[in-house]
């Protein structure tokens, strides 16, 4: 993927970094929720902001090193309890139930306690993405698109089913360069929406959001285009394009 990963910007980061204004909504056109923390601020590149979400909200705070620990020697100590139960009442008597309970129990503990989130923004120039694991300052993933650097989008949404029954449905958003070489960016994912819309937090909707402002931003070029060379050019996939003009196609 050749999305720009910001690794050389530098960005500030911690509790609250952002304050959206009212007219900033999350990526269905909602209102968004007062209590989400936006640990990063958006970058100027991507232009004023039309939609965000944040999975962080401002009273939750990274758990320590040792807390996670304790916590998860609580919970080994609960699975190896309920083990024993579950040994006690079966009659096997076999060493594995105590064993494997306690070490499913600490895995989940230990991820259930981790501090890993996520904050988006979609502008009229640009959007971008930022990840942060462990506490807000740490930001591990920083990306960005400006919607200058592509000429044409193309979709992919695909329903699965097992035996008749729907499982969940796959998407991918790429975006072209003017050349209709690799993409510029993409997003991909899947949700369990069936013919619905996911939930605020699935990338499906930022991904829609991104379609919509890039759209809007394209279309004043398309037209430029159009009084400058009397034609316009749309991608088809696999490095064809289509001209379209007056009077041709």
């Amino acid at each position: 993927m050749a999305t720009n990963v910001m690794s050389e910007i530098q960005v500030q980061a911690g509790p609250g970094m952002w304050t959206p204004p009212s007219s900033v909504t999350d990526h269905l056109g909602k209102p968004l929720p007062p209590e989400r923390d936006f640990f990063v601020a958006p970058p100027r590149e991507i232009g004023p902001v039309k939609s965000a979400y944040s999975s962080l909200k401002r009273e939750i705070e990274a758990k320590t090193a040792q807390t996670r620990v304790a916590i998860v020697a609580l919970a080994a100590a609960a699975g190896v309890g309920a083990g024993v139960g579950i040994d006690y009442l079966t009659a096997i008597h076999s060493p594995i139930w105590p064993a494997v309970i306690a070490a499913l129990a600490a895995l989940i503990a230990w991820g259930v306690t981790g501090f890993k989130h996520l904050c988006n923004f979609v502008g009229a120039e640009g959007c971008a993405e930022f990840k942060c694991k462990g506490g807000r300052e740490n930001i591990t993933q920083k990306k960005l698109f400006n919607f200058k650097d592509a000429w044409a989008v193309s979709t992919s949404m695909t329903r699965h089913f097992t035996n008749g029954v729907y499982t969940g449905t796959s998407f991918g958003f790429y975006w072209y360069p003017p050349d209709g070489g690799k993409p510029v960016y993409q997003i991909v994912g899947r949700h369990k929406a069936n013919l619905k819309t996911p939930p605020v937090q699935n990338a499906f909707n930022f991904a829609r959001a991104v379609e919509m402002a890039w759209d809007n931003h394209l279309v004043p070029r398309l037209d430029a285009q159009l009084r400058e060379k009397g034609y316009i050019n749309f991608y088809m996939g696999d490095k064809r394009w289509a001209r379209l003009g007056l009077g041709f196609l």
